[in-house]
């Protein structure tokens, strides 16, 4: 029982029990496919596994962008006009109303899933339509209406310098590809051509809108995350937790501020496990000694920061004995990114999402 108990309610907080083998600098993807896939259901995507767009699938699955449909992503289907602006309207954080009493287009129904995207798009101006009030949601969408779509969304600082033969000056489309190709938004295929009249598979889509988040930072007019923000969030979530260990509670509720997903479901489960022990007579009491966090990875929506703490902890079992242990350890943390936009500024916003167990580096009692 105590042994499970101290496996369980860790100082600071109770991280996932997820096994993985930390190297020096492990990269991005190597963590997301050991730590957050095998933990989280909704991003076990067998036919992305060595899909060629898996890095920017993966990033827009966990940041709530795309999602899969019957556990399989389906890259390589085309996708549909709704579906396009659906994930455009995510990836841009662009505000869509809760319920749609107006119909912008009559080929869009009030109650359809994707009538709040495409209200929203059009409120802010990204789309006008086919030019005869209809839509046409469930037409694949071609690569030449995406460039027109994004550039519309997106206030790109690329050039307008020609960049693929089949795009000819003059067509409704070239200043958009152009200037979406100059921000290296978008790309052609190995014959030099865009191919602006063929249809986008969900794995192009991909591609597209992770470059886009990728320079959201100066496109969009935000300034860029400091990477001393992304380390202090978890040195604040460390903090608080050891804190209040130390005063002897765990409050779940003021600690969820930092958290999503993964981590606040653990976060709910570890006070449930507290309160147990709490009630049995038992208590824990934490104090941090050294903490240090460094920055692994930083990408367009995940960013992987890695914490090593020299920590004692004393347990006072409920039978009346008492445990101290003096020891050093270190957790790898995922942090989310997203963000809130209005019509003139975008707010962003980062919390964690999940994160390794705490693996002991030594110990002493």
């Amino acid at each position: 029982m105590r042994k499970a108990l101290w496996q369980i309610v860790l100082p600071a907080v109770v991280l996932l029990s997820i096994p993985i083998a930390v190297r020096a600098e492990p990269t991005y993807d190597e963590l997301f496919q050991q730590v957050v896939i095998p933990a989280d259901s909704a991003f076990q995507f067998p036919d992305i596994a060595t899909h060629w767009a898996r890095t920017s699938l993966s990033d827009l699955a966990v940041s709530g962008i795309m999602s899969g449909s019957a556990g399989f992503m389906q890259p390589d289907r085309l996708i549909t006009r709704a579906e396009f602006i659906t994930l455009l309207d995510r990836a841009t954080e662009i505000p869509v109303p809760r319920v749609v009493t107006e119909r912008p287009f009559r080929d869009v129904p009030t109650n359809a899933w994707y009538a709040p995207y495409i209200a929203g798009a059009y409120a802010y101006g990204i789309t006008s339509g086919m030019g005869d009030r209809t839509f046409q949601p469930d037409r694949p969408i071609t690569r030449a209406e995406i460039a027109a779509l994004l550039n519309n969304a997106v206030p790109f600082q690329g050039t307008n310098q020609k960049t693929f033969w089949d795009v000819p000056d003059g067509k409704w489309y070239a200043q958009a590809v152009n200037r979406l190709a100059g921000a290296s938004i978008i790309g052609g295929y190995d014959d030099g051509g865009f191919h602006p009249e063929a249809n986008a598979t969900r794995a192009e889509v991909a591609v597209m809108l992770d470059h886009i988040l990728q320079t959201r930072d100066t496109a969009w007019g935000v300034g860029s995350i400091p990477e001393s923000d992304l380390t202090s969030l978890v040195e604040q979530y460390i903090r608080h937790g050891a804190d209040a260990l130390a005063n002897g509670t765990f409050p779940a509720n003021e600690m969820s501020v930092y958290t999503a997903g993964l981590e606040y479901e653990q976060l709910v489960r570890t006070e449930s496990v507290w309160q147990s022990f709490q009630r049995a007579g038992g208590t824990i009491h934490s104090a941090i000694d050294q903490l240090s966090t460094s920055l692994l990875y930083n990408g367009s929506s995940v960013a992987a920061v890695q914490a090593t703490a020299t920590v004692t902890t004393t347990v006072h079992y409920p039978d009346g004995s008492e445990k101290t242990v003096h020891d050093q350890r270190s957790a790898i943390f995922f942090l989310m990114k997203s963000g809130v936009r209005n019509q003139t500024t975008t707010t962003m916003k980062t919390v964690i999402y999940a994160s390794t167990p705490w693996r002991v580096l030594s110990s002493s009692e």
